[in-house]
């Protein structure tokens, strides 16, 4: 009678030291999830070092090439406040070779650079309304145009009258420019900054005044450039990466269509017809809602992308673009913090730089009157530190909005504004009024910078 408990005890013994076995069984042998596969960073570790050889070390952790890993591709949901706030870090300027774009010594005294002034506007000491003013024009006066920006969205003028209030910048579509002066003819100022950062006494928001609108380009470039080359890029294949201001077929599309009209900015025409005929499929990596979480997900790939390819992968494989323009940020910032964001953003150019493609990152506008402020602020100077530290080129968007009216957005605070012409369209001023042109303007023009330094070196 005694035998039956004590068998009892000893099974539960063994049985017991078999579920402790199990429970210190190596974390290695069980399974874990993999909802989202990144791609291994390793084989582009060339590309990779020659972007970052030339980058300024600013930040403890840049050196340190980072591991990819699995990451679920589970999107958070968006929270009814934001719990982001913008870094402390100051970022420097980027530095990068000279700008290709070609000037001209030239006598702007003639009558091709006279202009009047078509609405009643403010002189500005430098290329932005940020600068101190040292007077006003009236409709009807008559300027001499001496100089551009780097776009030509700013020109500086003078007064046949002479004094320091009789010159200064003011934003071409309020002159009524001669019919036959072209930006190309007129001498171009770099040199000049497109903000003047004394104004902001915050740390915080210095860098996004500091940074360039428009990106001098990195020799680190000329080596991601050839490497994609023999991968078999295509040299004038442009693509878009991000959510739905990127995705809008406003944005870029239209330059397959050739039916742009410049007015002064003829410079860009052989840039548009370069890269043009490469946006005739939309971009499998550009589309409503994406995140950039999102762009690494299966599950978010077209019909057109292979079985368990994600979007950026699948997109890079069907247009084999030399250029990508990647934005994210807008809707990133209900969904994750700044680190993770940054994070996803690193994942991202290192895909790219591995397959010899150049990414653009951009800025994005935002409305200091909105509760979206603070979070975009800091996911802003999180791409300003990327780009710093990769040296890949980056559009500041940011910064050019400053001057549009409601900081180029539409009544959502989100997206950029439509124009209402399905073309390229800069001979009517509306890149000061619209932000999806001013977009376009922006994008083009550095499409140009690269084409100019990297692609067709001395055209």
């Amino acid at each position: 009678m005694t035998q039956r408990p004590q068998r009892n005890l000893i099974l539960a013994g063994i049985v017991s030291g078999l579920l402790l076995l199990s429970a210190c069984q190596p974390a290695a042998e069980r399974p874990l999830p993999t909802l989202m596969l990144l791609p291994s960073a390793a084989p582009g570790q060339p590309a990779i070092a020659a972007a970052r050889a030339t980058a300024i070390p600013i930040f403890p952790t840049a050196t340190v090439p980072p591991t990819l890993t699995a990451t679920a591709s589970l999107t958070p949901l968006p929270t009814d406040s934001p719990t982001q706030t913008p870094t402390q870090t100051p970022v420097p300027t980027l530095t990068a070779t000279a700008s290709a774009t070609p000037t001209a010594t030239v006598d702007t005294g003639g009558p091709l650079y006279r202009a009047e002034v078509a609405q009643t506007t403010t002189l500005h000491a430098g290329p932005g309304i940020t600068y101190a003013s040292p007077g006003v024009l009236n409709v009807g006066e008559v300027v001499q145009v001496q100089e551009r920006n780097a776009t030509g969205i700013w020109v500086r003028v003078q007064r046949p009258d002479a004094g320091t209030a009789a010159r200064g910048w003011v934003m071409s579509a309020h002159l009524a420019l001669n019919p036959e002066l072209r930006f190309s003819r007129l001498p171009v100022n770099r040199s000049v900054p497109d903000a003047d950062v004394s104004q902001f006494s915050t740390e915080v928001i210095a860098p996004l005044y500091r940074t360039p609108i428009i990106p001098l380009i990195a020799p680190a470039m000329q080596a991601v450039y050839r490497r994609g080359q023999s991968l078999g890029n295509q040299a004038g294949s442009v693509t878009k990466v991000g959510d739905s201001v990127t995705a809008n077929p406003i944005y870029l599309n239209p330059m397959r269509f050739g039916n742009h009209e410049l007015g002064a900015y003829d410079y860009l025409d052989a840039t548009i017809r370069f890269f043009g005929p490469s946006l005739t499929e939309d971009s499998v990596a550009a589309r409503k809602g994406l995140s950039s979480f999102g762009v690494f997900d299966p599950l978010n790939a077209a019909r057109r992308c292979n079985a368990n390819e994600a979007p950026l992968t699948c997109e890079y494989r069907l247009k084999r673009p030399s250029v990508a323009f990647i934005m994210f940020g807008p809707n990133d910032i209900w969904r994750m913090t700044a680190e993770e964001f940054r994070g996803q953003m690193r994942q991202i150019i290192e895909v790219s730089l591995d397959q010899g493609i150049i990414p653009v990152l951009t800025t994005f506008s935002t409305d200091p009157r909105r509760r979206s402020w603070e979070p975009s602020v800091g996911f802003n100077l999180a791409l300003l530190e990327l780009a710093q530290e990769y040296q890949v080129p980056l559009m500041n968007l940011w910064l050019a909005s400053r001057d549009l009216p409601d900081y180029g957005l539409e009544g959502d605070g989100i997206h950029m504004k439509n124009y209402g012409y399905n073309q390229i369209k800069f001979d009517a001023g509306l890149e000061t009024r619209f932000g999806t042109n001013l977009q376009n303007l922006l994008a083009i023009r550095t499409l140009d910078e690269i084409r100019r330094t990297i692609i067709q070196p001395g055209s």
